[in-house]
């Protein structure tokens, strides 16, 4: 394998392959070259990433070739938008009906390698507008996430509107909020609680985004908002069955709880542990959202005293 080869052996033999005829070769050439940082190989991946371009799904079935190709230039933070605003206009249509776009992976890997490249930031952004109108969820998330990258004043402004004007994939939604606490900092976190307030898959995409912060003001807030919820309920409970509304889906509040976990803050862990030990109508769901986290062997001791360890 090229890959278990030193980088000077295997650049001669990866240039070969990186012209040859079948887009399985190349996609295999491109990873190595990737994996070997080999950016003098730069005009050959550029070269070869135009040949499959033209050569559609005929020469690249499933675009896995090209997409290859684009990853290796943007390992190599090539410069030139060209070959990244080539791939970020390609459509490739496969498949019975209804038929299948296989360059959506493409189109989103080129749109977040055009932010590293020599164009303006306004340049960059006005096509991240059109893509934020791709017909693909996963390319409109990728254009949403390269705005975020550009992190500037104007970008934050593109992805509140996109937010605020909702109709969207939940994942889309999701990175319009990561970006702009990643641009503004606390400042955004309550702009993002408001979407935290409706019980859907957009609102715990607003709770995972201000767990993903890490900061102590975003722990205190999805706390608070659980809290809320967790009293609601029990008021529902309490109240005779014909007066009372339908309880939301307990979904919700699972998801809370491990958002809260994920903010990986030791007043986090603390307060689960204590609903582990003090609240048995709440323990599971914490214990999950400990377990899932990726605790700290102290954390899975205390679980262990507790008994409620996680599963091995």
């Amino acid at each position: 394998m090229l890959k278990d080869v030193p980088a000077s052996e295997a650049a001669p033999a990866i240039a070969l392959t990186l012209a040859d005829r079948s887009a399985f070769i190349v996609e295999r050439a491109a990873e190595v070259a990737a994996h070997h940082d080999l950016k003098q190989l730069t005009p050959a991946v550029v070269e070869a990433f135009e040949r499959l371009l033209a050569a559609g799904k005929e020469g690249d079935p499933q675009c896995a070739g090209k997409l290859a190709l684009a990853k290796a230039l943007a390992a190599f933070e090539y410069q030139d938008p060209a070959p990244f605003l080539a791939g970020m206009r390609y459509v490739q249509f496969e498949g019975w009906y209804p038929l299948t776009d296989t360059a959506a992976g493409l189109r989103g890997t080129c749109a977040l390698a055009l932010v590293q490249t020599e164009l303006k930031d306004f340049e960059v952004l006005k096509h991240m507008v059109q893509l934020l109108q791709d017909r693909e969820s996963v390319v409109r998330t990728a254009a949403a996430q390269a705005i975020a990258k550009v992190g500037t004043e104007a970008s934050s402004l593109l992805l509140r509107l996109r937010a605020q004007l909702g109709s969207d994939e939940p994942e889309v939604l999701g990175a319009c909020y990561e970006g702009v606490l990643k641009i503004e900092g606390t400042s955004a976190l309550d702009w993002v609680h408001e979407f935290l307030q409706v019980e859907d898959e957009p609102g715990m995409e607003a709770a995972m985004a201000i767990s993903a912060t890490h900061m102590v003001e975003g722990f205190h807030m999805l706390k608070e908002r659980y809290e809320l919820k967790e009293r609601y309920e029990l008021k529902e409970l309490s109240e005779p069955k014909e007066l009372s509304g339908s309880l939301e889906d307990p979904w919700f509040g699972r998801g809370l709880l491990s958002a809260i976990a994920l903010t990986r803050r030791q007043e986090a862990t603390t307060w689960l542990l204590e609903l582990v030990e003090q609240r048995p109508r709440e323990a599971a769901m914490a214990q999950a959202a400990l377990c899932l986290s990726a605790p700290s062997a102290d954390t899975l001791a205390r679980l262990e005293q507790l008994g409620r360890p996680c599963s091995r």
